[in-house]
């Protein structure tokens, strides 16, 4: 399935749009009713696309539950569950993988990868701090983190999916407390 020239939004912060998910062809210019998503996600699930389906992960309120989209018209269903909940948690991807980067769940600075909707998510590396409320971008190779609420959240930090490494560059953000709830978005 592919969303090229499409954006999409899913969940919300209140009980009638949890579930809701809209998408808007940019040359329609208005919000076309999209299929909802299976489990209620507030605040902070991570969602992204690759070439063999759009997926949606974690929520404000910790789950451990995946969906996958495939086919618009077949709607929502189920992927291959997480080994634990996660909440505020966000979600990068390239054509092929996607990965969950950070998320609360305790202490956890994990990275997951998903080779495809038949696979199972897998830990490929650590963050070096726990980041939750936070932003990412892949660049490349490389997923940035931005931001969260954790000790030096103000740290930008780049994770190497190829080395699996995390290093902290000598950037910081203007705020020594970091920045909670960021965005982020690679401009090209």
């Amino acid at each position: 399935m592919v969303f090229q020239e499409r954006m999409i939004i899913c969940g919300g912060g209140n009980a009638n749009a949890g579930q809701t998910c809209e998408m808007m062809p940019p040359h329609l210019k208005h919000w076309e009713r999209f299929p909802p998503m299976m489990t209620y996600r507030s605040r902070g699930p991570g969602m992204a696309a690759t070439s063999w389906g759009l997926l949606v992960a974690g929520a404000n309120y910790p789950n451990s539950r995946t969906e996958i989209l495939v086919n618009r018209r077949l709607g929502w269903a189920e992927g291959p569950e997480l080994a634990f909940k996660i909440g505020t948690t966000t979600m990068v991807a390239n054509d092929h993988e996607a990965f969950i980067v950070g998320g609360y769940q305790g202490t956890e600075k994990f990275v997951l990868r998903l080779k495809s909707a038949e696979s199972d998510w897998e830990e490929i590396g650590s963050l070096n701090r726990v980041r939750y409320k936070h932003a990412s971008v892949l660049v490349g190779r490389e997923i940035w983190l931005f931001g969260g609420h954790e000790n030096r959240t103000d740290v930008v930090e780049v994770f190497d999916i190829t080395t699996r490494r995390s290093t902290d560059l000598a950037i910081f953000l203007n705020s020594t407390e970091g920045m909670l709830h960021a965005s982020a978005a690679l401009i090209t």
